[in-house]
């Protein structure tokens, strides 16, 4: 019987193939036609290049269902794009609204959403293809969602430095995230290997399906973690047929926005080495003051850098401060700030018109090359020799004085950073009568590092929100949507900074308080109802694994702390082995330990995570020593295609990898509860295999492992 239903479906297929085939053809000719029109040419070579790409495999799925007003079943099948022949849908896209019912439901009686509202329809069939160059390897028919069977043949493959496109085996909790179309802001808690970043760019597809013809990819933000994610999931979007939406990290947000662009904003690694308790300056009480504080600015809190000319002050603070506080007190900011901007131009004009008549002005001029005179003449056409003069006296002094000019232009005669350490200084009052000795040691480090223009991210977001307070170019109302990952790794004052730069946007949160190594018991999910509290936030979790096999998550998962976000926790039914901790006596012990479990799993992707970095580091040597190539990952913008890498857990976060080889889990280095989502995050990116190695005292955090769930050796 399945091999009858294998080869009708494959007459089907090949059909569906003979025609893109000829749809080929045909736009090929087109694209011949339009060499003329480069509109129309992009056009047709887009088509092309997604006909092309249709060939190898057109569809992954089959519906069948009947109209609530019809009696016959209808057939549809469903693509990563559509496929029209003759006003016959022959591929359904993936995310048009009647294939919604391939990722959602039961077999039977359910609806989709269309145009013209809720379709009532009976679900008969739901059929999965694995199709591989043009030929069906297999056929699963489901009774759920998505079946077993396609799913773990899909994870049961090796792990691969770029993301590739989960379109054909979506989950039904998944698929709430991605066609989510009521909510302004939506935050998704996932744990580790749920799927929260394929369902990012899944989203990111679907929103500019849903919204084509309002919304194109420039309107679209995703903030990156870093610019080895930005690397990672660079070929989703375009294997999907859309273009790459907008990319930046919060640091670059920064570099191309800010008054202070010069100052250096710590990576990961200086966060992680120069890891201190931040519990005050990244709460929400810390925000809240924060925007009280910029309250304040109107009524005489705020800082001014001099204009100079050399030593010389062409207008100092102090005439700053006079201007900006004189006009009327019901001046907002923005308009106290514009408005002061408007007269300091003027004033350095009037200052630019005395310079200009100066003599080393007209030494200038009389030394400018004669070509380049007569070419600017034949442009020009001065009425006079008095009007070139006065032209040459302005390009000469405005040349001279562009940097006076740019401070005028940009705003940046407004003094952020005093603005923003005289903020941290009067935390130091309220924190210093409740007697926080960590919140006072806190800011003042804060302080100083503004100081040594050597900032971290949420120093770097006190700095932009003042600065957006005054200025609002940085915002940008083109904006409509803002998709951020790893959501526990950013402050309530980023998050807050982000949303006044973006205030026409709709945002999605997704990320895993599990995973915020950096701050235990920080939770920004909550935050984020606070700082979006005019907005109902809503809330999605995410609790099933698709990464690890089931040894693993349940291992893993009895690593986490009881929380809300920690209960319920399933894994797909991949079958394993066990977690494996080796004990050994020595240090040296460890290291041929770790040998023999690399010439052991040689076949697949090894990662060898370390807690910190110089652990890393002091693992080259003896690895190369045995001749095994390996690399050591050591900043966020490294990119690494290497079969066999050592990462510290920092920089391994968001990522997966065949084997895991967890590194020195003594208690030593994992002694209790600060570290249990470290290692967490450790034993989280592993797919395959899982190995733990440890001197004779192993981490406390183990003994809480029911010992039926690890092997040990």
């Amino acid at each position: 019987m399945k091999n009858k239903i294998l080869q009708l479906e494959q007459k089907h297929l090949n059909l569906v193939i003979e025609k893109i085939s000829k749809a080929v053809k045909k736009t090929r000719k087109k694209l011949a036609d339009s060499k003329n029109n480069l509109d129309n040419l992009k056009k047709k070579q887009g088509q092309l290049n997604s006909l092309e790409k249709m060939k190898s495999k057109p569809y992954f799925a089959r519906l069948d269902f009947i109209e609530s007003d019809e009696s016959k079943p209808e057939t549809i099948y469903i693509g990563k794009r559509t496929f029209i022949d003759d006003n016959d849908f022959l591929v359904y896209d993936w995310r048009a609204p009647i294939s919604s019912m391939y990722y959602t439901g039961d077999l039977g009686k359910t609806y989709y959403k269309s145009p013209m509202g809720n379709q009532k329809v009976d679900v008969k069939l739901k059929r999965q293809f694995n199709i591989n160059h043009q030929t069906i390897i297999n056929i699963y028919d489901a009774n759920a969602s998505i079946g077993d069977q396609l799913l773990l043949d899909t994870l049961s493959k090796s792990s691969s430095n770029k993301m590739k496109n989960i379109v054909s085996t979506i989950q039904s909790e998944q698929n709430k995230v991605i066609r989510n179309d009521q909510d302004n802001v939506l935050a998704v808690q996932g744990i580790a290997g749920s799927g929260k970043t394929a369902v990012l760019l899944q989203r990111v597809a679907w929103l500019l399906y849903q919204y084509r013809s309002t919304v194109n990819s420039k309107q679209i933000l995703i903030l990156s973690p870093n610019e080895l994610f930005s690397s990672y999931i660079n070929g989703v979007l375009p294997d999907l047929g859309e273009p790459n939406a907008l990319q930046l990290t919060f640091t670059k947000l920064f570099k191309e926005n800010s008054w202070v662009s010069n100052y250096h904003i710590e990576n990961l690694t200086e966060q992680a080495t120069h890891q201190t308790t931040n519990a005050f300056l990244k709460s929400t009480a810390c925000f809240n003051r924060l925007v009280k504080y910029c309250q304040l600015l109107n009524k005489g809190e705020c800082s001014f850098k001099s204009i100079k000319d050399g030593s010389k002050s062409i207008m100092t603070s102090n005439q700053l401060k006079r201007i900006f506080y004189s006009f009327n007190e019901t001046y907002k900011l923005f308009n106290r700030f514009t408005a002061t901007q408007e007269q300091v131009k003027n004033n350095l004009e009037r200052y630019l018109n005395k310079i200009k008549y100066q003599k080393w002005v007209e030494e200038e001029v009389g030394a400018i090359n004669p070509q380049t005179l007569g070419l600017v003449e034949r442009q020009q056409k001065f009425s006079s020799i008095t009007a070139e003069q006065n032209y040459w006296r302005q390009q000469i002094v405005t040349k001279n004085y562009h940097e006076q000019i740019a401070q005028i232009n940009s705003g940046s005669f407004i003094d952020i950073v005093a603005i923003a350490v005289n903020f941290l200084k009067s935390l130091l009052d309220l924190v210093g009568i409740s007697g926080n000795q960590d919140a006072v040691n806190e800011i003042n480090v804060a302080i100083q590092k503004l100081k040594d223009q050597k900032i971290d991210p949420n120093l770097s977001a006190i700095l932009l929100f003042i600065q957006q307070q005054f200025s609002h170019e940085i915002a940008d109302n083109k904006i409509k949507f803002v998709l951020i990952d790893e959501i526990q790794d950013y402050t309530p004052i980023q998050i807050g900074t982000i949303k006044t730069i973006y205030p026409k946007a709709k945002f999605t949160f997704l990320g895993d308080a599990n995973q915020n190594i950096f701050e235990n018991n920080y939770n920004i999910f909550e935050d984020i109802n606070h700082i979006f509290k005019e907005d109902e936030v809503k809330m999605i979790t995410l609790n099933r694994s698709y990464r690890s096999s089931a040894p693993i998550t349940v291992f893993t998962s009895n690593l986490l702390p009881q929380n809300k976000f920690n209960h319920n926790i399933q894994s797909v039914n991949r079958t394993g082995l066990k977690p494996k901790l080796i004990t050994v006596n020595q240090d040296k012990d460890m290291i041929k330990a770790l040998i023999r479990l690399i010439g052991l799993n040689q076949d697949m992707q090894i990662a060898i995570i370390c807690k910190s970095l110089s652990e890393a580091q002091s693992l080259v040597k003896p690895i190369k020593n045995q001749s095994i190539r390996v690399e050591l990952v050591a900043s966020e913008f490294q990119k690494s295609n290497a079969k066999i890498i050592l990462i510290p857990a920092y920089l391994a976060k968001g990522l997966e990898f065949d084997t895991v080889i967890a590194w020195n889990i003594s208690q030593e280095h994992f002694p209790g509860e600060q570290q249990r989502l470290l290692l967490y995050t450790i034993c989280s990116r592993a797919m395959h295999r899982l190995f733990l190695l440890t001197t004779a005292n192993p981490s406390p955090l183990l003994s809480t492992i029911p010992s039926n769930l690890i092997d040990q050796e």
